[in-house]
């Protein structure tokens, strides 16, 4: 399973691609968005091309005509002031534009309410009401598709672990025998965060079990904190079964993160529990590892 983006740097194109749903001025110039990559103008066109399927100056003007659209189907807006918004002088190009991709007039697709206001792209980049809800790629071989996201920072109750990360379920059911002390295991969500690189040969790798916990109560007996730094993750769209766990977690971290010139920097990887992850055959959860990239808070 080798994914095909190899030594791309998609987290210059992200930064291209939140800038471009983010962004005020529509009328954005390559040597503008060639510096929110970081990339140089030729460069940034190679790299963009190879992760998207598109050049940037037409990514832009799809995502604008999209947007554009969006918003005939969803608000009362004037035509002239979303022909303005997208980037165009005046309302007959904006109207050409918009109907050369998608078939009819801005008008009607106004009144016809049943038209997608997506337009074809086959790696499922669009635009989004919730730019946070942007999916960059799906990973090739995995199980679910990856999408790059900002978490803000979290407080947890920690239990810290050493040993071999294969004994996580046994010490998840041991987890389930402790007396916390409290009557909201109900609103629990649970976590694990891995401080070691994986080495199966290993049995000294420190890993925490973690619970979320009100910020008003005591620390349970033999708990320490542990805070989740705010910051940008890859992160599974969905959360990932036991028999996908181990499948997608050696694709992120041995082939995704070196061929997209990644590492992690918040803390090496985490799970984010669906419910309780015991019993373990039954588990759930969402696979996240903090990068050494900045997508902004939303």
């Amino acid at each position: 399973m080798r994914i095909q983006t190899r030594h791309l740097r998609l987290a210059s194109v992200h930064r291209i691609v939140q800038h471009a749903l983010l962004a005020e001025d529509r009328t954005m110039r390559m040597g503008d968005l060639a510096a929110v990559a970081g990339l140089s103008r030729f460069h940034l066109t190679r790299v963009f091309h190879a992760v998207t399927g598109e050049g940037v100056a037409e990514f832009v003007r799809r995502i604008n005509l999209e947007r554009a659209a969006l918003r005939l189907r969803d608000t009362t807006a004037p035509i002239i002031d979303l022909a303005c918004d997208a980037g165009y002088s005046n309302g007959e190009a904006f109207a050409r534009a918009f109907r050369g991709c998608y078939g009819v007039s801005p008008s009607e697709f106004r009144r016809r309410q049943d038209l997608d206001w997506r337009l074809g792209d086959s790696r499922n980049v669009h635009w989004t009401p919730s730019p946070n809800g942007f999916r960059p790629l799906a990973l090739e071989g995995a199980p679910v598709p990856v999408e790059l996201v900002f978490r803000p920072s979290e407080r947890l109750a920690a239990f810290r672990r050493v040993g071999s990360y294969s004994d996580l379920a046994c010490e998840w059911r041991r987890f389930q025998l402790l007396r916390l002390g409290d009557d909201s295991a109900g609103e629990r969500r649970y976590f694990a965060v891995f401080h070691d690189k994986y080495d199966k040969q290993r049995d000294d790798l420190r890993y925490d079990l973690c619970i979320t916990w009100p910020g008003d109560r005591p620390l349970p007996i033999g708990a320490r904190p542990l805070v989740l730094p705010s910051g940008s993750y890859l992160a599974t769209c969905e959360p990932v079964s036991r028999k996908a766990y181990g499948q997608t977690w050696a694709l992120l971290n041995r082939e995704w993160l070196p061929q997209n010139g990644q590492r992690p920097v918040n803390v090496p990887c985490l799970d984010e529990y669906e419910g309780s992850p015991d019993p373990w055959e039954s588990m759930r959860a969402r696979l996240l590892i903090g990068l050494e990239m900045d997508l902004g808070a939303p």
